[in-house]
């Protein structure tokens, strides 16, 4: 439950050519948070704990039912503790910017804005974090002031320029630094995929620590509790941990672009647009071990002996800690061409080529393969899509000197056009080949994924990639694939759509519409799966719409009508 009170107040001023304005603002959130991740536990009947297990005239699936309704459960887990908490954040800002007509061609806009972001604090004082010089983990306002140090030198300037050379020409450009304020989720809860803490409330630690237990093998009785009275299991535990040297995100932000009249309807620009992020949100692993051979389950307890903090902190395993050293790098071409009102047809079309590169592209940042070097993880951003071309086309049908006019008047033709080429994806092994356990092994690359597969739908699924082409990589080592070094498949979607727009009074209107998504039914795949180990490796057997939890209608899914009626007054 988010609550945010804010007062804003901006001063505007004009004197000759320049228009001045000030302003500021404070914010504070209020964030009542619960997080109650199998509070109410998560219980496993595979059909092997009862006297039927072993019979097999007996289906597995009934072999399952029959746990369940006995009792008999095979595995079992629930979290433990108190996983709501309020979280408090406050912010301000203050701007000053001048707008500065300085020819009758030449305008310039030019300003200073300073932010302050602070960190997230609670009244319970049940925030903690790591920290190796005091001790181990520390609670926020009982041992440190807060969550990280607070930072006043949030500088943003800005500036920007609109030139017209000629009176069919505009040249525009444009410099900024912006600042972001870090989500809540990557402190609160991160969920990690090395199984470590997932946030600043998940320590076991302080009166009331949360924790996971479990139980396997053995049958629910009435009135007595599952899990009896739960306690801290043993040793190590997974530490959660935020930088103290914690900086908010930085985006540099430029443009420039030319804008052309070709005619009093038609409006051609191109241009380039660029942006360089540092110290964006990410999420290490500070206690991750070497690569080693000991790459199984059995060898974790010799692997934990690697740590760099066991000498001083034997009970601690994985400490994932929040930090802001991951950068980001864009480039893009941006061009389009505009029709406005030109024999009733009025159009954008819009292209854009475009490369973006990062150390981490997820909002709560994910472990990288090797916490030790980031930069292994500097690759395609997970939201990379090269191409993109977009179009909206609106054509006011002519009113025919024929016929009923309220039948033949009022209708309008509309188009959407959207193709993308494909988001990039990274093989991963399935296994822990590197002997870290971060889960995020990735494979070596031997061939061409793409050589002996056709691409076309057999047996209800595609093949996108070949498995030939890739192979586990040596114990101790994390492959020689680099981070999202592959594409899947494009997607493209054509809607039309028919309105008739009928009169009813002078102020009054019905406007009847008949909407195809998808019009040419076209099949749009999400990436395959990733896994190399997978019977499944390679396959895409599903849909993009269904794949981002689409709901049947819209981009991604199959064919569909909509009719609407619309009342205008």
């Amino acid at each position: 439950i988010d609550t945010t009170g804010h007062l804003t107040e901006t001063l505007s001023y004009n004197t000759g050519a320049h228009q001045i304005r000030f302003g500021g603002e404070y914010r504070r959130a209020q964030l009542d948070v619960f997080y109650q991740r199998n509070a109410r536990g998560t219980f496993s009947f595979d059909g092997t704990q009862g006297p039927w297990a072993s019979d097999p005239t007996v289906s597995s699936n009934l072999k399952s039912l029959a746990d369940f309704l006995a009792g008999d459960v095979s595995s079992s887990s629930l979290q433990v503790g108190q996983m709501q908490d309020v979280y408090y954040m406050n912010s301000f800002a203050f701007f000053g910017q001048d707008t500065y007509k300085m020819r009758s061609n030449l305008t310039l806009n030019y300003g200073l804005r300073w932010e302050y972001f602070g960190p997230f604090y609670d009244h319970d004082h049940r925030f903690s974090t790591f920290i190796p010089g005091q001790g181990g983990i520390v609670f926020v306002g009982n041992g440190i002031d807060s969550l990280y140090p607070k930072r006043f030198v949030n500088f943003a300037p800005r500036f920007g320029f609109a030139y017209t050379p000629q009176s069919k020409l505009v040249i525009r450009g444009s410099y900024g630094i912006y600042y972001d304020q870090p989500s809540l989720n990557a402190f609160g809860d991160n969920r990690p995929p090395n199984s470590g803490a997932t946030g600043i409330i998940y320590n076991p630690a302080g009166p009331s620590p949360i924790f996971s237990t479990t139980r396997s093998n053995y049958t629910i009785v009435s009135g007595q509790p599952v899990f009896g009275n739960p306690t801290l299991p043993p040793p190590p535990y997974g530490v959660f941990s935020v930088d103290q040297g914690f900086k908010n995100a930085s985006l540099q932000n430029f443009s420039l672009n030319t804008q052309y009249q070709l005619s009093n309807s038609v409006v051609a620009e191109v241009g380039y647009v660029g942006s360089l992020g540092h110290h964006l949100l990410e999420v290490l692993d500070v206690n991750q071990a070497p690569p080693s051979t000991l790459g199984t389950a059995a060898t974790r307890a010799a692997q934990n002996k690697l740590r760099p903090y066991y000498a001083q902190y034997p009970n601690y395993a994985t400490i994932n800690q929040v930090g802001s050293g991951a950068n980001s790098h864009y480039n893009g071409m941006v061009a389009s061409i505009r029709t406005i009102a030109w024999h009733g047809l009025t159009s954008k079309f819009s292209y854009t080529l475009g490369h973006s590169l990062d150390d981490a592209s997820a909002v709560r940042g994910l472990t990288p393969t090797d916490s030790r070097n980031l930069r292994f993880d500097y690759g395609n951003s997970s939201f990379d899509v090269r191409h993109t071309f977009t179009s909206y086309i609106t054509y006011e049908v002519p009113t025919p000197s024929w016929g009923p006019r309220r039948l033949v008047r009022g209708w309008q033709l509309n188009s959407l056009l959207s193709f993308y080429s494909g988001l990039p994806f990274t093989v991963y092994a399935g296994q822990n080949i590197s002997g870290t356990f971060e889960s995020k092994d990735r494979v070596n690359v031997v061939g061409d994924p793409a050589s002996g597969v056709s691409h076309s739908l057999t047996k209800g699924y595609v093949q996108w990639l070949n498995p030939a082409a890739f192979a586990l990589p040596s114990p101790g080592t994390y492959g020689n694939e680099t981070r999202n070094q592959f594409y899947g498949p494009g997607f493209a979607s054509v809607d039309f759509s028919i309105f008739k727009t009928t009169p009813i009074t002078e102020k009054v209107s019905a406007q009847f519409r008949v909407e195809m998504f998808n019009l040419f039914n076209r099949t749009n795949l999400p990436i395959p799966n990733t896994t190399f180990t997978s019977g499944s490796f390679g396959r895409i057997s599903d849909t993009i719409g269904d794949y981002n939890g689409a709901t049947g209608i819209g981009a991604g899914e199959p064919f569909n009508v909509q009719l609407a009626l619309k009342l205008v007054f």
